[in-house]
């Protein structure tokens, strides 16, 4: 059984944002090339919209409704394409309000509380009702983990918020890097569960953005467990491996279509379960 994930990334939806069809038929052509699969999804890490706003995310479900559409016509698929989406930090409603390096540090003085958690949360909410219509998460806010069968075979897809104590129109232009935070708890769930034959991670961010014990704690989860870490936030294209004692990982970063530009930036990964390999192809 051979699975097609389409990555995508960073497309920074706006209100005003003009979908070119003609950029939505390019982006299924293209996939001419990456010869036969018998199952397609949808991937879709992080900033989505460009500041969380509720018509930015209209445009989205229009631009991934008519890409769902042409695919499914095109390679005459016959199961639904399943989509995933992860939020970046351009999925957060800051209500305008810039917030910077030193707010993050002065919130997280007193240590990271659950409440403190729950109210970072809440700034996700317009990101979360998007989220609804593909079913991602739905019960978890932190990671929400799916599983999915292909025959004999069993796929666990792994999708991270990593987007915890950002920052937000910083004028002096520092980043929040150290600054990510994911209890310990939660990143636990990354583990490869019972019967599973390959285990798919996506997030907007890389583990490097975490303060040390959830970098450290999420390296260590997802380079024993992952076979296939989907992320975004750089704007690069970019595929290496990574050998880590008994486990080898693949790492997909995805640049970020850009529609003012008409640049159609995206990766096709095949997952071949039967032989346990990973094939990608990258598009600009």
């Amino acid at each position: 059984m051979k699975i097609l994930l389409l990555h995508l990334s960073d497309a920074h939806f706006e209100d005003k944002t003009y979908i070119d069809e003609n950029i939505i038929n390019a982006q299924v052509q293209a996939l001419n090339s990456v010869g036969d699969f018998g199952k397609c999804h949808i991937v879709f890490s992080g900033d989505i919209a460009n500041s969380g706003q509720e018509n930015q995310y209209r445009k989205a479900k229009f631009y991934l409704g008519k890409l769902w559409r042409k695919l499914t016509d095109k390679y005459n698929l016959n199961d639904p394409i399943h989509t995933f989406v992860v939020p970046g930090n351009h999925d957060i409603d800051f209500k305008g309000k810039p917030r910077n390096r030193n707010e993050v540090c002065d919130l997280l003085l007193d240590g990271i509380t659950e409440e403190i958690i729950n109210k970072e949360i809440t700034n996700f909410n317009k990101f979360y009702d998007f989220a609804k219509k593909y079913n991602c998460f739905s019960i978890s806010k932190l990671i929400d983990v799916k599983y999915y069968s292909y025959g004999n075979k069993k796929v666990q897809f792994n999708l991270v918020n990593s987007e915890l104590f950002s920052t937000y129109n910083d004028i002096r232009g520092d980043d929040d890097k150290g600054k990510h935070y994911i209890p310990e708890s939660e990143l636990n769930k990354l583990k490869k569960g019972s019967d599973v034959d390959f285990v798919v991670t996506i997030s907007h961010r890389g583990p490097e953005w975490f303060e040390w014990g959830s970098m450290n704690h999420f390296k260590k989860i997802l380079y024993s467990y992952s076979d296939l870490f989907l992320y975004g936030h750089e704007h690069v294209n970019d595929i290496n491996g990574i050998q880590k004692q008994d486990n080898s990982i693949i790492q997909s970063i995805a640049k970020g279509i850009d529609f003012p530009n008409k640049d159609i930036n995206f990766t096709a990964l095949i997952i071949d379960l039967d032989l346990h390999t990973v094939s990608t192809v990258l598009f600009a």
